[in-house]
């Protein structure tokens, strides 16, 4: 994910993981705020379940 603390990442580092990533671009902040806001919205019948925000990177 795009933070502070991966601003200070060699540059080869991040474009590895870039280019590593299904969708060639890393998480950023809003994208997991979008995903936190949707919770907090979400029906009291969503409970329980894990939401990975990776692009499928782990889909097996």
């Amino acid at each position: 994910m795009q933070t502070n603390l991966t601003a200070t990442f060699d540059d080869r580092i991040l474009d590895q993981m870039i280019e590593n990533h299904p969708l060639k671009k890393l998480l950023t902040v809003e994208e997991v705020a979008e995903t936190v806001l949707f919770l907090a919205h979400a029906s009291n019948q969503m409970n329980g379940i894990d939401i990975l925000l990776n692009a499928g990177a782990t889909i097996k």
